[in-house]
């Protein structure tokens, strides 16, 4: 596993970004070998989650909102411009006139870490809410969940609206239904899919051509977050859902006082 401690010598490591930025296996080069790396999901949900306007690019405002964030210091207009200056000179293809784009993002802190600034690019990481193995630390995600036998969980109108937004997003083809390939890309941000095995597998009906509609993946998610409601919102954050963890989801009993009561008792064990 790829962590601080396991590649404590940075000059060993080489990320790279055009691995990283594909829907094919994330890779970094050590000693010669190609594995995949929480890193590049890491970089690649941290860029995502800094491209406000989901226009596929960090422009100069989100750019300097991204340097507050890890840095608390503020990028001078020339800084900018040099900055994108070096990914055009090493690759053109990392900049474009919105900003600077995923591959690009991915190739500076590839320059950190060849350059033995490791410690760079773990700041962006700790600042994101990752720990030693490059997971989400455990008080960025939801807590264990007490259900009453007459509750059940499901997620908001506006986790669902933002998921509405991701496949729209992955549908690339525009088919109305996510293939393979761009199922995988949806949770190329996480650890793992966690739709690779029973119960979700062969939980929703796929198309002629194996794809998922919305109505498939939608009823997948609403699944997931009856059977194991802490690991669908932990997949919402990996994909890129920003809003505090205590709107994902609402628990409609027989009381609205239950609910109110719940979900006080999930901010109680966060304080």
């Amino acid at each position: 596993m790829f962590s601080i401690q396991t590649y404590s010598d940075p000059r060993g490591v080489l990320l790279r970004p055009e691995g990283c930025a594909s829907s094919n296996s994330p890779t970094i080069r050590s000693g010669g070998t190609n594995f995949k790396t929480p890193m590049c999901q890491a970089l690649k949900r941290i860029f995502i989650l800094c491209d406000h306007d989901r226009d596929g690019a960090l422009s100069d405002a989100e750019l300097n909102d991204f340097q507050v964030k890890c840095f608390n210091v503020l990028l001078q207009p020339s800084e900018i411009v040099g900055v994108k200056r070096v990914v055009q000179e090493k690759l053109p293809e990392g900049v474009h006139e919105n900003g600077l784009i995923l591959t690009g993002f991915l190739f500076l802190h590839a320059l950190f870490i060849e350059k033995g600034r490791l410690e760079t690019t773990w700041t962006v990481l700790r600042k994101f809410g990752y720990n030693n193995d490059i997971r989400l630390d455990d008080d960025q995600l939801l807590p264990p969940i007490k259900r009453t036998p007459d509750q059940s969980v499901e997620l908001t109108s506006e986790a669902v609206e933002f998921l509405r937004g991701v496949f729209s997003l992955f549908d690339i083809d525009g088919d109305g239904a996510l293939n393979a390939h761009e199922l995988e890309d949806v949770f190329s941000t996480a650890p793992e899919s966690p739709w690779t095995e029973a119960p979700y597998a062969s939980a929703a009906e796929k198309n002629a051509l194996g794809g998922l509609s919305l109505d498939g993946f939608l009823a997948e998610w609403a699944l997931m977050t009856l059977l194991d409601p802490v690991l669908s919102v932990e997949n919402l954050i990996y994909i890129g859902y920003a809003d505090s963890f205590l709107k994902f989801i609402h628990q409609p009993s027989r009381s609205d006082i239950q609910l109110i009561l719940l979900i006080s008792l999930v901010e109680q064990r966060r304080l």
